[in-house]
């Protein structure tokens, strides 16, 4: 599952803190794991989230770091497998500068950063 990124955005838009937010989300994520798990008994994979603010004019001090460690909390408790897709776009921007992953907004990836979204998962799902 790929959630949390546009919860980090609002947050950040409405001006509420990490520490009052970040609970609430993490509770809904857990519900939302909890029953696909119950319900369709699936191996879960969960995607950390990214901001690659190289590629927007006005960078925003989003709180990925804080949504990432939940999510890896997250991961342990469902014993899902966890992409990391923060540290692959770091290495990325890193590798190929001036490089554009998203579609300018440092959020929504476009075709180059679908695309090591996906070997990113390809990998870890062993194919």
């Amino acid at each position: 599952m790929k959630i949390g990124i546009n919860n980090a955005s609002r947050q950040h838009a409405e001006g509420i803190a990490t520490e009052d937010y970040l609970p609430r989300w993490e509770a809904c994520y857990r519900r939302i794991l909890q029953r696909v798990r119950d319900e369709l008994q699936a191996q879960l994979f969960l995607f950390e989230i990214f901001y690659v603010a190289e590629d927007v004019d006005v960078p925003r001090p989003l709180a990925v770091d804080a949504y990432n460690a939940s999510i890896h909390r997250l991961a342990e408790e469902f014993d899902a497998r966890l992409i990391q897709t923060s540290a692959a776009f770091k290495q990325a921007v890193t590798a190929r500068p001036g490089a554009l992953w998203t579609t300018q907004d440092g959020v929504h990836p476009n075709a180059e950063g679908h695309t090591l979204m996906a070997l990113e998962f390809l990998k870890l799902a062993g194919w």
